[in-house]
């Protein structure tokens, strides 16, 4: 606490340390403007999202896999055998059919093409027939993609 220029005896609180100040909030505020109009709102979010998804509760790729492992493999397992295939394969292709409304599971194993493992059907989906224009429209893109991590990491996180 600290006395107030001529005015004997008064007490002036000090600004508490405990939530932002403003000027704070306000550059923080200005530095996401900016870096949203220099890296785009889209690669931003991508860049952002392992660190909101934690913040939200959210989980790694290996926490997921440890949770959902077992009961996954228990029933993918046969249609891999029955495919001929090893499984955990060492790479998948998923095929998303948009008019027939059908995602196709195919495994690759060294040596051999894709392997047709099983079809899922689409019962439902946003966005409507046509191409895929920009990242979250809600679209299927219609060329093939990779994603950019084959091998789930501890460090990947899932929504």
């Amino acid at each position: 606490m600290r006395m107030r220029q001529g005015i004997p005896n008064a007490v002036v609180a000090s600004p508490s340390r405990s939530g932002p100040r403003p000027r704070q909030c306000l550059l923080l505020g200005l530095l996401a403007l900016m870096m949203t109009l220099a890296f785009g709102r889209d690669r931003i979010s991508s860049f952002l999202s392992p660190v909101t998804t934690r913040l939200r509760g959210g989980s790694t790729v290996a926490q997921r896999v440890a949770r959902h492992g077992p009961a996954v493999r228990e029933r993918l397992e046969p249609h891999f055998a029955a495919a001929g295939v090893a499984y955990p394969p060492q790479r998948v292709v998923l095929l998303a059919l948009k008019k027939e409304r059908r995602l196709e599971l195919y495994a690759e194993m060294a040596g051999r093409g894709p392997i047709f493992v099983r079809s899922y059907p689409i019962v439902a989906a946003g966005g409507e027939l046509g191409p895929k224009l920009r990242f979250g429209d809600g679209q299927v893109p219609r060329a093939a993609t990779r994603s950019p991590r084959s091998t789930p990491t501890a460090g990947t996180t899932c929504r």
